[in-house]
């Protein structure tokens, strides 16, 4: 399988808020909307200073904030905000009038478009979550009123770059509130292992059922320390490939940024700029294409693999450029938010009632409604034989209830699943065939089985650790994971575990295993003292578990399920039992709980299966019709699908969203009215758009004198 966390796929993600960011820095990635005004409702957003973060006790880290007050052109009169803006049961006579946009889910995707809307234009959002928490994959859930598990969010690496991201969004009185846990500098088991390391560690990789741990450590030079002391013979081999990696993981940002611009002007800025030219360059190429440039180390590449987990691919399928960025940013340090990542869903919904928007939970949508009308001039000269023009008017609620915009609908749903299951097939057909076809080729993603398991005794008495730990085991199946040369291969280890995971006669499985209770002991130790929690994660595919649906929903709107899909659970939970055991045996007799979630667990709470989205392979890093707009008129795309995977990713997704719905221009870029400065955050726009351009002047004269797949210098232009 490649450990593959969902969780960490929000670290991953993270990598892509920070690429946001420099991208956004480098060219103006966000603009502000030429033709409004900028509203501050209700109370003036802060911009961050520079001393932004302060550090008390062990690794805690509280956000603070110097107050600029931005320019209020046009009041906005103060809106009585719910009570709990996360648990907001959808009501008819509650939807607010005149709404401007319905977003369909409050993933951070969702929630930050529509913060973005309400901050900058003053527009009424209406946010719809099936679910009854706001939040997506942020949120979190306790059981029998002892343990809490984060499904979704287990860490956020490079909090420096991309918290500013959230800040721009946020509530200011809400934001103040925020602090962090700084991952491997939490617990008294932390404090040992940064007495052996000298700095803390945030992930431990086992390969092999009796390995020592490569340790993933705050620092550049220290991981390059800890990758030599393993692999000795490879010294140059992990000198260039952190070189790389330093490089790759500012390069994503800049790519998708250009998809707020029309397909013209994203081309040619992909074709002509120099920073794409490197990303095309890196992103092109498989990450077992570049690591065969780099090593013939087997081992070491599997090692290498372990992130790619985050992204949900093997080696021969993933994206060089994302796995590489992924890596950069964990070792900018991990971070994990006190009082669990809900905590974020407090800090936008705010901003959004703020200006009369409102943010429904247990509101499940069942069509988004679109309306035809026989085609403009421009359009039928634009599109021979186009007959009729569409525009997305509102949605309908699975209870009958319409809810009109006036502006349009964005969906944070997803890509296939708008496409297959919230619009109707005949306005697909006719509309966004196109569309359709594009996301299919991109389908498929993985998905994961997860294990929650409830531990009686305190962080410091079980001896946890808050890094988060990727377990490969070889020994038992060794034969079947080697090459022609007889090494270990990652690859066939991913696809191994990945296909097994239903057989029976396999008793191991590969998996990423963390202790959400040592993460945020505080919290913990204040909610739930006495208790700890445990949280395992293995790749899984969604078609083994599909079929073991019923055609029809159980008490509380569950899908019934099958024997044989009982029967898979139970598996499923004694493996991961036997890995959890494996490594930590002197807990067996502390476990009070354990259960089981599968794919169909998340088909139920986000209705999707597919953790990670669409997949991150070299052809979908690449593509240019992955867009935030559609042909359809006022109906768009937010999230992870439109950037890549993971909570920073779908903040990514979420500011080029925003950028296209308000229709910024090259004008705009040039004239650096950018979206990050509109939102306050124009001072860290200019020192990220510094060190980007650094990064990139370094990458081109790297490339000049580089050979090999990896070190060419451009990639070959995109077809017209």
């Amino acid at each position: 399988m490649g450990p593959s966390s969902r969780g960490t796929r929000c670290g991953g993600g993270v990598v892509s808020l920070v690429l946001c960011c420099s991208l956004f820095a480098v060219f103006g990635s966000s603009f502000l909307l030429r033709h409004g005004t900028l509203h501050s409702p209700s109370a003036p957003f802060p911009r961050l200073s520079r001393g932004w973060l302060r550090t008390e006790g062990k690794g805690w880290l509280t956000v603070s904030a110097s107050r600029e007050t931005l320019k209020e052109d046009t009041p906005v009169q103060p809106v009585k905000k719910h009570r709990d803006g996360v648990r907001r049961p959808f009501k008819k006579e509650e939807i607010p009038e005149d709404v401007d946009y319905v977003i369909v889910g409050s993933g951070i995707g969702g929630l930050w478009v529509a913060a973005a809307l309400a901050k900058l234009k003053g527009y009424k959002c209406v946010v719809l979550e099936q679910h009854y928490l706001a939040g997506g994959y942020q949120h979190s859930f306790v059981r029998k009123g002892k343990y809490e598990f984060p499904p979704g969010l287990h860490y956020i690496a490079n909090l420096e770059v991309c918290l500013p991201l959230l800040q721009a969004v946020s509530d200011p009185e809400a934001f103040k509130e925020l602090s962090f846990e700084r991952s491997g500098n939490v617990t008294v088991a932390d404090e040992a292992l940064v007495r052996e390391t000298g700095t803390p560690v945030s992930h431990e990789v086992f390969v092999g059922n009796d390995s020592v741990p490569i340790r993933v450590c705050e620092g550049r030079a220290r991981v390059e320390a800890e990758l030599v002391r393993h692999f000795p013979r490879e010294r140059e081999a992990i000198r260039r490939f952190l070189e790389i990696v330093e490089e790759a993981k500012w390069l994503p940002g800049m790519f998708m940024t250009f998809k707020a611009f029309s397909p013209p002007v994203q081309r040619l800025l992909v074709n002509l700029v120099p920073g794409c030219q490197h990303y095309m360059r890196h992103a092109r190429l498989s990450a077992e294409e570049a690591l065969e440039d780099l090593t013939k180390d087997q081992m070491l590449r599997t090692v290498l693999s372990a992130f790619g987990g985050d992204l949900g691919e093997a080696l021969r399928d993933g994206s060089f450029v994302m796995q590489a960025a992924v890596l950069g940013h964990v070792m900018e340090g991990c971070y994990f938010p006190r009082t669990g990542p809900m905590a974020f869903v407090r800090c936008v919904v705010p901003t959004i009632e703020n200006v009369g928007g409102a943010v429904f939970t247990k509101a499940r949508v069942d069509k988004i409604l679109v309306e035809e009308k026989p085609a403009s001039l421009v359009s039928k000269v634009l599109h021979p034989g186009k007959e009729l023009d569409a525009r997305a008017v509102g949605v309908r609620m699975e209870d009958g209830t319409e809810i009109r915009a006036k502006r349009g609908v964005i969906s944070d749903a997803g890509m296939g699943v708008t496409l297959s299951e919230l619009l109707q097939p005949e306005i697909v057909g006719r509309h966004l065939s196109h569309t359709q076809e594009v996301v299919k080729r991109h389908s498929g993603g993985i998905s994961h089985a997860l294990a929650f398991i409830g531990l009686n005794g305190t962080n410091a008495a079980l001896g946890l650790k808050s890094s988060s730990l990727y377990y490969i085991p070889t020994a038992s199946n060794r034969s079947r994971f080697v090459d022609e040369s007889g090494e270990v291969e990652a690859s066939l280890i991913q696809d191994w575990y990945r296909d097994t995971l239903l057989d029976p006669s396999v008793p191991s499985v590969s998996a990423g295993m963390v202790f959400p209770s040592a993460k945020d002991p505080h919290t913990t130790e204040e909610r739930f003292p006495g208790k700890s929690s445990a949280l395992l994660f293995s790749e899984a595919r969604p078609e083994e578990f599909l079929p073991m649906v019923l055609e029809k929903r159980g008490k509380k709107g569950f899908v019934e399920k099958t024997e044989a899909y009982k029967e898979a659970k139970e598996l499923v939970g004694k493996k991961m039992l036997r890995a959890f055991l494996d490594h930590f045996p002197d807990l067996e007799d502390k476990i009070e709980l354990f259960e089981v979630g599968t794919p169909l667990t998340s088909l139920h709470y986000v209705n999707r299966a597919e953790t990670l989205g669409l997949r991150h392979t070299p052809a979908r890093m690449t593509d240019l019709e992955l867009r935030p707009d559609t042909p359809v008129e006022g109906l768009f795309f937010t999230g992870q699908d439109v950037a890549f995977a993971g909570w920073a990713g779908a903040m990514v997704g979420a500011t080029v969203c925003a950028q296209r719905v308000l229709q910024y221009s090259v004008v705009d870029l040039l004239t650096g009215n950018t979206l990050l400065k509109g939102l306050g955050q124009g001072q860290h726009e200019a020192e990220m758009k510094k060190k980007v351009l650094a990064v990139v002047a370094e990458a081109t004269m790297r490339a000049n004198g580089a050979g090999g797949r990896i070190g060419q210098t451009t990639a070959p232009p995109l077809p017209a």
